[in-house]
């Protein structure tokens, strides 16, 4: 039983995942499908104010298709410079200039961070376990009561 309940909240931890964007090897070659932030140049910003709101720099989300001169995102999120707060969004498509980009950055999970915060949690989980003891299982006493062996 226990070695179960310890075994789903490793898996739950380890599913959650932790990820980081990293810059595109080949900005040309990211495939459709791929989680991406575009990071915006000054220009960029004010070009695309009109769709996302003035002062955003960085634009993520799902690419949908890319050419040459643009690509299309289904937006999830958008940083403005103003407040460096996230406003959220719900896969509205946008069209971003490929020149309007300084750099495209892809999501990827970060393997080392998600094996540490796994086991994080797993040592918590364990320790709050240790701690609340809820079988009554950790001993305590070593006899030499009344009815024990001294």
């Amino acid at each position: 039983m226990l070695m179960r309940f310890f075994a789903i909240v490793a898996a739950l931890a380890a599913l959650q995942g932790c990820y980081q964007y990293v810059p595109a090897a080949a900005p040309t070659a990211v495939p459709a499908g791929t989680d991406v932030r575009a990071e915006l140049t000054d220009s960029g910003t004010v070009v695309l104010a009109p769709q996302v709101g003035p002062s955003v720099y960085q634009i993520d989300g799902r690419l949908l298709t890319r050419t040459d001169e643009e690509l299309v995102l289904a937006v999830d999120a958008v940083t403005s410079r103003r407040s460096e707060l996230e406003q959220i969004w719900n896969g509205e498509r946008v069209t971003v200039p490929s020149a309007a980009i300084g750099t495209l950055r892809t999501r990827k999970l970060s393997r080392a961070r998600t094996a540490l915060t796994t086991a994080g949690i797993f040592a918590a989980v364990a320790g709050l376990y240790i701690a609340f003891d809820p079988m009554g299982t950790s001993g305590g006493g070593g006899g030499g009561g009344p009815g024990g062996t001294q």
